[in-house]
């Protein structure tokens, strides 16, 4: 809804509950553009705008665009200009400022509730880049946070795709805390750091900008045989939540986050105990991830497709050899669904399964790596919207 902005006559509010038509004529990757209709009648004086915008969605949720608008008066030219719009797009809410409208001068505001909350055809959702779990600066790129398993001390390596950018030292915390995962709870497109106390099952994160720790919350505790096993956003709110296993029986359970506030905890299911979580991601790129299983007997693999705290579909999508094991998930080719890669523990090779919901669309073998290298983490750090690999050597710490 675009609302407080002027008609060309200068003399009415020119807001737009919905009568226009909006859609998106193209759309590829962060770029986008789409047209809008708009027609008022004043004193009997049919008016009728018409605006072509064109635009870009960074990584971070920011939103900017222009327009190129007409506005004819009874079929007849009248005037045009151009204008200017920004905002940030938080899930699936943006709100932004437009200006520069030369006639009048005014400032519009926008909201924009879900993807189009105007009649008339309604667009394709807007693509956002993979969001990049590891960014703690919100700059669409992977950075790593380290552990001194002797001092408790932390560090972040602040990433500009495979050159250190900067180092910060957030701080340390008693040994008995572990760091159970990096996830943006709070939506702002900054991952946060979450830790486990591993005495009394206290949970804590770290609301982070950049290596800079803003605040510290508290959402709560689960006893010790409830782990945390992924971290990633299940409802689509653009906020992550925290996905549960008890390493006693089968049972699953999910924290649905607000920032540091749990908001609810729900038990969608379970399976028997030789199958694991080894992951979760966006199989089906709808924008809640999906939670990967399998089986440490026979090596099948099975994905949970979620729709919030629900599983609407369970799918096989196959199964190898118990000495591959799942190394992490990204999506490789930039087709907005979450790929599993794999490492051999007994030849070192790594192989890629590019995925398309719960089927294999295709696999690939990629090679083999020395034995002292380990798969580190698994996220985009050149912010081209295509996961990549960080290795670290267990020998050497390189």
């Amino acid at each position: 809804m675009r609302t407080g902005c002027q008609n060309p006559l200068g003399n009415t509010s020119f807001n737009d509950p919905g009568g226009g038509t909006f859609s998106i004529t193209n759309q590829t990757g962060a770029n986008f553009s789409f047209n809008t209709v708009e027609t008022e009648t004043d004193g009997g004086d049919i008016i009728q705008e018409t605006d072509t915008y064109t635009g870009t969605i960074a990584p971070d949720g920011i939103v900017n665009f222009s327009s190129n608008y007409v506005v004819t008066i009874n079929g007849v030219f009248w005037y045009s200009g151009t204008s200017t719009v920004s905002g940030t797009l938080l899930g699936n809410t943006f709100t932004g400022t437009e200006t520069g409208r030369d006639l009048v001068g005014d400032t519009c505001q926008w909201t924009q509730m879900g993807r189009d909350t105007r009649s008339g055809p309604v667009p394709p959702p807007i693509v956002l880049p993979i969001n990049t779990p590891y960014d703690l600066n919100g700059d669409g790129k992977g950075d790593l946070t380290w552990r001194n398993s002797t001092t408790g001390s932390t560090a972040i390596w602040i990433m500009n795709g495979i050159v250190l950018a900067s180092v910060g030292f957030p701080g340390g915390v008693p040994l008995n805390w572990q760091i159970a995962g990096i996830g943006d709870v709070t939506g702002d497109g900054k991952a946060d750091v979450i830790w486990r106390n591993g005495t009394n099952g206290t949970v804590a994160i770290w609301v982070m900008n950049g290596a800079t720790v803003t605040s510290t919350g508290f959402p709560g505790n689960a006893p010790t045989n409830w782990v945390i096993k992924a971290i990633g956003d299940v409802n689509g709110d653009g906020k992550a939540d925290l996905i549960w296993r008890n390493s006693s029986d089968d049972n699953t359970a999910i924290w649905l986050m607000n920032g540091t506030v749990r908001t609810s905890v729900v038990f969608p299911g379970g399976g028997p105990l030789n199958w694991e979580i080894t992951g979760i991601g966006d199989v089906t790129g709808d924008g809640k991830v999906d939670v990967i299983w399998r089986n440490s007997s026979n090596g099948a693999v099975a994905v949970w497709v979620m729709n919030g705290t629900t599983v609407t579909n369970t799918g096989f999508p196959g199964s190898t050899s118990t000495n591959w094991k799942i190394a992490g998930g990204g999506d490789f080719n930039g087709d907005g669904k979450a790929d599993l890669i794999w490492k051999n523990d007994t030849s070192n090779i790594l192989a890629i399964w590019l995925m398309n919901g719960t089927s294999i669309a295709s696999s690939k073998i990629l090679g083999g790596i020395a034995s002292a290298w380990k798969i580190e983490q698994v996220g985009d750090m050149n912010g081209d919207g295509k996961a990549d690999v960080v290795l670290k050597n267990t020998t050497t710490g390189g």
